[in-house]
């Protein structure tokens, strides 16, 4: 597994160790409105900015797709738990029922298996 370094990684790898430690910090506010959705949020964003570092430096074409595939576990996610934290945080929980919730959950889990099946179908 050889890589290729650049610098530009260093600052995504970067942004992604604060994305964690605020995480880290959302997550300890407990019951405070919006922090845990906020704590998975922050999660989700280190975890994709962790991933395109690595997908950067790679040298070899199926460590670049093993990256790629690993950033899309969670950028479905991303703007999902974004629209429910700003629900959470501005007080319209109310309006996040369980089939909006449920709509929005399949839209993310389709463009997830479309992303991880995209050898077979070519459509992502």
């Amino acid at each position: 597994m050889a890589f290729q370094f650049t610098p530009y990684v260093l600052l995504l790898w970067s942004g992604s160790i604060i994305s964690l430690v605020a995480a880290i910090f959302a997550w300890r506010r407990g019951p405070a409105s919006g922090a845990a959705t906020l704590a998975a949020l922050l999660a989700c964003s280190s975890w994709w900015s962790l991933s395109h570092g690595l997908m950067l430096t790679s040298t070899s074409q199926n460590m670049i797709v093993f990256w790629l595939k690993m950033q899309w576990f969670v950028i479905p996610v991303v703007p999902l738990l974004f629209f429910i934290f700003g629900l959470e945080y501005t007080g319209r929980i109310k309006w996040l029922t369980n089939r909006l919730l449920s709509l929005l959950a399949l839209e993310a889990l389709i463009v997830f298996l479309l992303t991880q099946t995209n050898e077979i179908h070519r459509l992502y």
